[in-house]
């Protein structure tokens, strides 16, 4: 009965949002509508530590670093899909907290195994409260001011993927040659592209040193398989993800995520 009077007013609605879009930034924030009036956003990425790992810039250095992901950061990709970062010394986040972190959309743990509880602890509330991390390798696994509590635990780490197996000795990390990542599930927007079965050694990526790790819930996207020094076949968790209830997510990466560039980008696109 009062459809047609509406119409007209759907109409004024309508060239209302587009003047407004078209004239000020106000509808930058909004999903979807950002896009079309503001284009592609900026992702804010802020980095703890030190992609190559170097003992001039980091207190302890992993034992995986990341050197292709880097790469891809500085190079046309990272430009074309608008990421940027920024380094910190992880010893910032004593006395800043989450303040520093809540300026980024994605925070990345690299480089660095010495967090302190009050660092790790600044992450967590930063997770906790929706923030997205990204913790690649041995990263943070160590705490400087108490030698024997190693892993992943502290405020930072309520739900951390995964943790330390039993067996696993941070100071004598696995090596694994001949490295093959297999999908586990693959309708995750992380990997959807990909073959099941990826061959590592065809991207210059056949060899890592990394943790021998458990998953903590079912959040299993991806397993490395690989040859020990012994030539036995060991399998360990690739691509683990959780997430918090106010929707923080965590994703961890036993590997360097520059060697699969596109799943990088579905990573930080899904993130």
């Amino acid at each position: 009965r009062y459809g047609e009077g509406l119409i007209p007013i759907i109409i004024l609605v309508i060239i209302a949002l587009v003047l407004l879009g078209r004239t000020t930034s106000v509808l930058c924030g909004v999903p979807v509508l950002s896009n079309v009036f503001c284009g592609p956003p900026t992702i804010r990425i802020a980095v703890i530590g030190d992609f190559n790992a170097n003992p001039a810039v980091v207190a302890e250095p992993t034992d995986l670093a990341a050197p292709k992901l880097k790469a891809v950061l500085d190079g046309y990709l990272g430009s074309t899909y608008n990421m940027y970062y920024q380094t910190f010394d992880a010893s910032l986040l004593t006395y800043a907290k989450d303040a520093l972190l809540r300026n980024y959309d994605i925070t990345i743990l690299v480089g660095e195994r010495a967090f302190t509880r009050p660092v790790k602890d600044a992450v967590g509330w930063y997770v906790n409260n929706g923030g997205k991390l990204i913790v690649i390798g041995d990263a943070a696994v160590r705490d400087p001011d108490d030698l024997l509590y190693v892993g992943w635990g502290g405020g930072m780490f309520d739900v951390f993927p995964v943790r330390l197996s039993t067996s696993a000795n941070i100071d004598n990390p696995l090596v694994l040659n001949n490295l093959q990542l297999n999908l586990f599930d693959i309708n995750h927007p992380i990997v959807k592209g990909y073959q099941p079965r990826l061959n590592l050694t065809q991207v210059d990526c056949d060899t890592v040193s990394l943790l021998d790790v458990q998953p903590t819930g079912g959040g299993v996207v991806a397993v490395l398989s690989g040859q020990t020094g012994q030539g036995a076949r060991k399998d360990v968790p690739g691509i683990v993800e959780s997430g918090t209830l106010f929707g923080g997510k965590v994703v961890y990466f036993a590997f360097d995520p520059g060697c699969t560039p596109n799943m990088w980008i579905s990573t930080v696109g899904w993130l």
